[in-house]
């Protein structure tokens, strides 16, 4: 007997699902709907996991949760990793004395704590409000044990100019990724969204299904490449605009929602799923819907 289709929709949260850190109650209602509907619901975020918890309960997704922009797979009914890589303490300082004197923000990201600097009153308001905690005893740049990713954060042209010179400082020992308008992530060599997403579908028993991811940014580019279907965002980064598959409106706009009316649609679904040997995630192919959904480009 044929394995049943196993449908994964897997997503990021802010500037997806969230603006401004609230899912709107029509994007949560979307997600109930693609649930009865029979769509697995899956969470890829940038956030460790204290902070996207209220967020993926509210849409009701399934665990795991990849967490830490692809550092980490972890079980949050249970609070563990399932998977997860870290960055050697010798990189954490060359990363941190890189970027310590930008005059921008730094939080280094431990096992659901932070470290910081004395003078980061934000990032420690930030997590302690989420009973995270939280060491602000960087005084200069140091190795630190068990670190999964280092942020910086602060004015976009600056932040800018430090992934620039990120890239060519750490090309081959460390990802370098932008996270969102003003947040640069620093993350252990071959890993993101992407990588991490891969892991969690070979833990998966099931072979026959098709996944579908959305994003926003570009720490969600390699998210969206290893996908079968690609969401994005009108505000998103061109790059991501020329991979994705349907860009939707602003999450402002709650623009998640218009994801139900392309997953419910049988002629998207068919084209889809005739379209090609749904396990093979390099097969990129220019399809175009016909009937009620506006036509869409394959990569």
């Amino acid at each position: 007997m044929e394995e049943k289709l196993e449908k994964i929709l897997i997503t990021d949260i802010d500037g997806t699902l969230a603006h401004r850190d609230v899912i709107p109650e029509q994007v949560a209602e979307a997600c109930k709907r693609l649930r009865v509907s029979g769509w697995t619901l899956l969470v890829a975020t940038g956030r460790i996991l204290a902070s996207a918890l209220p967020h993926i309960h509210n849409i009701g997704a399934s665990s795991p949760a990849i967490v830490y922009d692809g550092a980490r797979i972890m079980d949050f009914q249970k609070g563990v990793s399932v998977w997860e890589k870290k960055m050697p303490k010798s990189l954490v300082k060359e990363v941190l004395i890189l970027g310590w004197n930008y005059g921008v923000g730094i939080q280094v990201i431990g096992d659901e704590m932070v470290f910081c600097r004395p003078h980061d009153e934000a990032v420690i308001d930030y997590f302690s409000s989420l009973g995270v905690e939280v060491r602000p005893s960087l005084k200069d740049p140091q190795e630190l044990d068990s670190i999964f990713r280092v942020i910086f954060h602060g004015d976009r042209a600056l932040i800018r100019k430090l992934h620039d010179h990120m890239s060519a400082k750490l090309n081959g020992k460390a990802s370098v990724t932008m996270a969102g308008d003003g947040f640069l992530d620093i993350l252990p060599v071959h890993v993101s969204k992407g990588h991490a997403l891969a892991e969690l579908l070979g833990q998966r028993s099931s072979k026959n299904r098709i996944v579908v991811a959305a994003g926003d940014h570009m720490n969600d580019e390699t998210l969206l490449r290893t996908a079968h279907v690609a969401f994005t965002m009108e505000d998103a980064p061109k790059e991501l605009k020329e991979i994705a598959d349907v860009i939707l409106p602003p999450s402002e706009e709650g623009g998640f929602v218009k994801i139900v009316d392309y997953l419910e649609d049988k002629d998207f679904l068919n084209t889809i799923l005739s379209s090609k040997a749904l396990d093979d995630l390099q097969n990129h192919d220019v399809l175009t819907l016909k009937g009620g959904v506006e036509p869409w480009r394959r990569r």
